[in-house]
């Protein structure tokens, strides 16, 4: 759920962020995001800072694994980049895609913040390289688990989805579903949002194959004064071009239904 201190980490609204308790600014949203993540998301510096100064965790991931440290590098935020290290970030944190900040800012072609990583990854292996080996190993068992429980909660989501599309509220789901940003950010739950498509897709795919075409909710069947011609001839008909044969084509001489043209269920429009 998003709360007013999501919305004022983001806005960096300081003095409302200083009302903030541990358990307030440490909150999940939805996608997991807390208003500590959403400060460096969005390079809000001293939002961040009053963030952490009140308890934030920096190390804490939303639902796609990202820490404060990803979100930052990824979007080019160096001074949030830097603050986040020195404070005690952990570098060696993964997403569900395996990748550490310094991956991240490498896709995102974030060269200030690349450079900045590799900086202090090496100065560390190079200090202990038996303790860097070992907290990359924690860190990937760490992802490892994560990922197997965004797997159950992607797929608990896709019954519950399958479930109420198989009831009587499916085709009024499908067609209210649409993607939702959150302050310019595509959030994750469009990766829910593209599973409920797909999954509406092939339900309604079924749907028009089992039932009638409608116009104004009335089914095909019962309309006068339509034109309808059988499979093969509209599959031939419409493969060279993408508009209504003429009806003297489909039915020539003739718009008497008889066997040898039965009805198909598609209205032509």
């Amino acid at each position: 759920m998003t709360t007013r201190y999501h919305r004022a980490a983001a806005d960096s609204r300081i003095e409302v962020l200083k009302e903030g308790t541990r358990k307030d600014l440490n909150q999940s949203d939805d996608d997991g995001m807390t208003p500590t993540l959403w400060a460096a998301y969005h390079g809000q510096l001293s939002a961040l800072r009053t963030c952490c100064s009140r308890g934030g965790d920096v190390d804490k991931c939303d639902l796609l694994g990202n820490t404060a440290l990803h979100l930052a590098a990824q979007n080019g935020h160096m001074r949030c980049v830097s603050f986040l290290v020195e404070f005690g970030a952990n570098i060696w944190k993964l997403d569900n895609s395996y990748n550490n900040a310094l991956a991240l800012a490498g896709i995102r072609e974030q060269k200030k913040c690349v450079d900045y990583l590799d900086d202090v990854i090496n100065k560390k292996e190079a200090k202990d390289k038996k303790q860097a080996k070992k907290q990359q190993e924690l860190a990937r068992k760490e992802a490892e688990k994560r990922i197997v429980k965004f797997e159950k909660l992607q797929s608990k989501m896709k019954q519950k989805i399958e479930k109420n599309l198989n009831g009587p509220t499916g085709k009024v789901l499908a067609s209210n579903i649409s993607e939702e940003k959150s302050n310019g950010r595509k959030t994750s739950s469009s990766t829910f949002t593209t599973l409920r498509k797909l999954s509406t897709s092939n339900k309604l795919d079924q749907v028009a194959r089992d039932q009638p075409q409608t116009i104004s909710g009335i089914p095909s069947q019962k309309l006068p004064n339509v034109t309808y011609m059988p499979t093969e001839r509209f599959n031939s008909s419409l493969s060279t071009a993408n508009k209504r044969p003429p009806v003297n084509e489909i039915f020539p001489g003739s718009t008497d239904y008889g066997e040898e043209y039965p009805r198909f269920n598609t209205a032509l429009k």
